[in-house]
């Protein structure tokens, strides 16, 4: 298993980016954000082929670990391309519950 193209998907509130910036931290590889080139400014979607495009230039290197979905609409780029997807698939009450008390 080489590691070089990690990809970690889930349901919304499953860990996605804390999950990715661990692996990237512990691996060494560059993390890409896929949301933070999704939405644009005032949480507006970026148009689908100024967000592939972004994906793309990203993704262009060997290595990295990417997290997010939207495989409807990035399976070439990412799915394709990584060599190892870690799928985050907790119950909702597990994602749902607090993190920390008061």
């Amino acid at each position: 298993m080489s590691l070089q193209r990690i990809l970690v998907v889930g349901v919304t509130g499953s860990g996605k980016t804390t999950t990715a910036k661990k692996i990237a931290e512990v691996i060494g590889l560059p993390r890409v954000e896929l949301d933070e080139l999704f939405w644009g400014p005032n949480w507006q979607q970026r148009p689908t082929e100024v967000f592939r495009r972004s994906v793309a230039a990203a993704l262009a290197g060997g290595s990295w670990v990417a997290c997010g979905n939207y495989h409807g609409k990035l399976k070439d780029l990412t799915w394709h391309r990584a060599d190892t997807i870690v799928w985050l698939d907790f119950p909702k009450w597990r994602r749902l519950k607090p993190r920390y008390s008061v």
